[in-house]
């Protein structure tokens, strides 16, 4: 056989997958013409696929000085330095391919990839669109193309991209599978699903399409089919740690929270530092109400991820919760995280063109994850319901995974409404500068998913924050907070913000109860059988000063009865062990655990005497209760997080329902507790005191906050023009 009958026959084994025989062969023409370059430089691909990648280096190099024309071999050691991590000596090999032959549709597929993965996606753009150019075939370009689009969150093109490369091979399974992962940024799921599932069919053991399989179904609340999608992944390999921090997150999502600690911590095993292990431990940590355990999670993540501003975030807002008498956190904190992660945008910010006429229309922006039967909603609700359409237009930027009811009701009442989810920070803040927005307003604060990345970035003039709860950002780029003088007493030093702080004149809250709630009758107070009191309230708020307090009033209160909301898990002993310690049956304690809309509602005519937790207290949970015709015992602290329930109480007409102290606390309580007749009186007038409070006037609410946007906007016209403003 000459050498060409060889060379040709080891390319036939080649091009059919049978590597080594095909190996074998050009190793036996090399050592009969050591110098043969097509053998040498196939060789080398052959290495590169086994991932012997100096082996390959050194074969293609040598291939490349026996034929220093080949375009081929340029391209292809260009694609093994990039295997190796030298991006910048591969995009120079792509090049000298492409000087060597300019229609080379491959070299310019290789630098294309090389470029994306280097962030320059114009250029990495270009090169894919000349690569199908020159050859409208390559499948595998198409849907490279589609990930380049998808990186630039230009997701409609990336789709049209993907079904292109499916319909030139439709046994493509990564097309499949990442058709599947844009559809499913779409808010898409039941569509993104048999994507997946086509994935599976052609390689069943393609662990990416099953892990994004179980994640959708999860989304979709099919939970126990996720649970099977993450098992196999983890038959194919039992230390796929996403496949294991996945499950760990569909157990957290049933409030299994035992369940999914236990799959956190054996991630974390495998892998100390991975993040969104110790992210999501801590957050179960944080539901089970062990704070000191979730705050130090926290810490050792961002040890691990200093850089990580959710990370930080999350500390943040846990802190809140710490049972320390006031919230752990502090404004040297926040101002850190500012530091730490905002600040590096500030030098970015861009002058802003917006028309300086203090009384025009103005554009007025919200942002948030929440637009759905979350408080942040409920909350909102009324306010976008009673804005006046004629001097404000709405725009709200919406990152809701789950839209619901009340999201279609909040899309309803604005003027433009924008779905967000799969914009990249630097996309919202474009978004939001081509909107002309003159007043943005985060809804999020340091809570879950928010995007004050986007406020640092400032793309518009006036930035407040509101809602999510009454503290601080820490950012230098966001202007204002609102708050009310019982949250924030004027007058008073309050050295918590790095926001001017607006006081609205009567209240902070504005409540609106589902129509669920409206028709529900009052179980009326009879005196007969034991005192209940109860809470309702996430149960991370129950620390042990709380519970100290509450065993105090049972012990005062001989026979009453406690009503708790929290799930199933080992947490619970910490009830017992109180109640153990102060010598109460623990047949007096009841725990509810998750409770549909009506059903929730209805528990509140099981209890007597509502308590508010602290030093973070309700705001939902207060409403709702006195909604309810239950009285609710607040305890005020010196922070505004410490002060909801003094808020909700003084705007409802019953400020003595609010002690200053743990002892009065408890003997306002207990005092409650004996008066059947103030409890009556409580259950036949509190919804009426409620519907007739600034708490529940709507338009009177949307005035005073409108009033304030006006003055914020005001004040930014009469300001000498700087950078950034």
């Amino acid at each position: 056989m000459t050498i060409s009958e060889a060379l040709s026959l080891a390319i036939q084994y080649h091009q059919s997958g049978n590597l080594s025989e095909s190996a074998s062969i050009y190793r036996q023409i090399l050592q009969v013409e050591p110098d043969q370059p097509v053998a040498m430089h196939l060789l080398g691909l052959i290495a590169q696929h086994e991932g012997n990648l100096q082996a390959a280096e050194s074969l293609i190099k040598r291939s490349i000085e026996l034929r220093p024309a080949h375009c081929e071999a340029y391209s292809d050691l260009g694609s093994v330095l990039k295997d190796q991590g030298d991006l910048q000596g591969a995009a120079s090999l792509h090049r000298q391919a492409l000087k060597l032959n300019p229609d080379y549709a491959i070299a310019y597929h290789n630098l294309g990839d090389v470029l994306s993965d280097l962030g320059q996606l114009d250029e990495s753009l270009a090169c894919y669109l000349r690569a199908v150019e020159r050859r409208p075939d390559l499948s595998e370009t198409r849907n490279n193309l589609g990930n380049l689009y998808k990186k630039r969150g230009e997701l409609e093109q990336a789709i049209l991209c993907y079904r292109h490369a499916i319909s030139l091979r439709p046994g493509y399974a990564a097309a499949h599978n990442n058709l599947g992962v844009v559809l499913n940024l779409q808010g898409n799921l039941d569509t993104a699903v048999p994507c997946f599932q086509r994935a599976l069919e052609l390689v069943p053991d393609y662990l990416d399409a099953q892990l994004n399989l179980g994640q959708t179904l999860s989304a979709l609340g099919q939970d126990a089919a996720a649970i099977v999608s993450f098992s196999l992944c983890l038959q194919l390999r039992p230390d796929h740690l996403d496949a294991i921090v996945s499950l760990g997150n569909v157990y957290s999502k049933q409030r299994k929270l035992d369940d999914a600690i236990s799959y956190f911590q054996l991630a974390l095993k495998i892998k100390p530092d991975h993040q969104d292990a110790l992210n999501n431990l801590g957050h179960v940590q944080t539901l089970q109400g062990h704070i000191q355990e979730a705050v130090a999670t926290f810490e050792r993540a961002l040890v691990y991820s200093p850089s990580s501003p959710s990370l930080h975030s999350n500390l943040l807002f846990t802190k809140l919760f710490m049972d320390s008498g006031e919230p752990g956190t502090t404004l040297e904190e926040h101002r850190s995280w500012n530091e730490r992660h905002a600040q590096s945008w500030a030098h970015e910010i861009k002058p802003h063109a917006n028309d300086k006429d203090p009384d025009r229309r103005l554009r007025i922006g919200y942002v948030s994850p929440d637009f759905y039967l979350h408080p942040v909603g409920r909350y909102l609700l009324p306010l976008l319901v009673s804005h006046d359409h004629q001097a404000f237009e709405i725009v709200c930027y919406s990152s809701v995974s789950g839209p619901d009811e009340l999201t279609d009701e909040c899309r309803s009442r604005a003027d433009i409404w924008r779905d967000v989810r799969a914009l990249s920070d630097s996309q919202l803040d474009a978004r939001i500068r081509a909107d002309q927005i003159d007043v943005l307003v985060d809804l999020s604060m340091h809570s879950a998913r928010n995007r004050l990345l986007v406020f640092a970035r400032k793309p518009s003039p006036v930035q407040v924050t509101y809602l999510a709860y009454c503290g601080t950002t820490g950012l230098d780029a966001m202007d204002y907070r609102l708050t009310d003088r019982y949250l924030d007493p004027p007058g008073e030093q309050r050295p918590f913000y790095s926001e001017e702080s607006f006081v609205l004149p009567e209240t902070y809250w504005c409540y609106d109860p589902p129509e669920l709630a409206r028709s529900l009758e009052l179980r009326v107070f009879r005196g007969a059988g034991p005192i209940c009191f109860g809470s309702l309230n996430n149960f991370c708020k129950v620390g042990p000063r709380v519970l100290e307090a509450w065993c105090q009033m049972m012990r005062l209160v001989p026979g009453s009865r406690l009503l708790l909301h929290t799930h199933r898990g080992s947490h619970r002993s910490r009830v017992d062990h109180a109640f153990e310690t102060h010598g109460i049956s623990l047949d007096r304690v009841r725990f509810v655990e998750y409770l549909s809309g009506k059903e929730y509602f209805e528990c509140y005519n099981q209890i007597d005497v509502a308590l508010d937790p602290f030093p973070y207290g309700g705001g939902t949970t207060t409403c709702d209760a006195l909604w309810m015709g239950v009285p609710v015992v607040s305890l005020a602290g010196l922070a505004a997080v410490s002060r909801g329930g003094l808020s909700i109480l003084s705007n409802v007409g019953h400020p003595e329902l609010v002690a200053y102290d743990q002892a009065s606390y408890v003997r306002t309580a207990v005092e409650l507790a004996g008066d059947p007749l103030k409890l009556n009186q409580f259950k036949r007038t509190l919804r009426l005191d409620m519907q007739a409070s600034p708490l529940m006037d709507g338009p009177r609410f949307a005035r005073n906050v409108e009033v304030a946007y006006r003055s914020m906007w005001t004040h930014w016209c009469n300001q000498p023009p700087v950078f950034g403003q």
